[in-house]
């Protein structure tokens, strides 16, 4: 029987009151840049293959909680779940692994979408 290679991590969500703050600081530690940013969400990273997104959570209090995890794999589609497309440009499937944590299951197999998309430096 085939089965889904496991290929790595590849993105995490979290929560703080002060997204932009936890953010910053990602951004400055490890030398990535920032993807995206709204009042809400702000994303940094290389890209859809290695990101931490950070949503507002107005009751986090001054902590940081972990919300999401994205796992990279081959053959999803050995997984036993139903893939659908995703704006990463993967097939993807995710479920609660309880407490409030959610785990996505992602094999990449197109150009993302929209702000996933690298820019090009001038």
């Amino acid at each position: 029987m085939k089965r889904a290679q496991w290929l790595g991590l590849h993105g995490l969500v979290l929560r703080s009151r002060d997204p932009r703050a936890v953010a910053k600081r990602l951004d400055r530690m490890l030398g990535w840049r920032t993807l995206s940013a709204s009042r809400d969400e702000f994303v940094v990273g290389t890209g859809p293959e290695l990101f931490v997104a950070v949503r507002r959570d107005r009751n986090a209090g001054g902590g940081v909680f972990l919300d999401e995890v994205h796992l990279a794999v081959k053959n999803v589609s050995a997984s036993r779940r139903a893939a659908e497309p995703d704006a990463l440009g993967g097939e993807s499937w995710s479920r609660s692994a309880g407490s409030g944590l959610s785990v996505t299951v992602r094999e990449f197999v197109r150009p993302p979408q929209g702000r996933w998309r690298r820019r090009r430096k001038d």
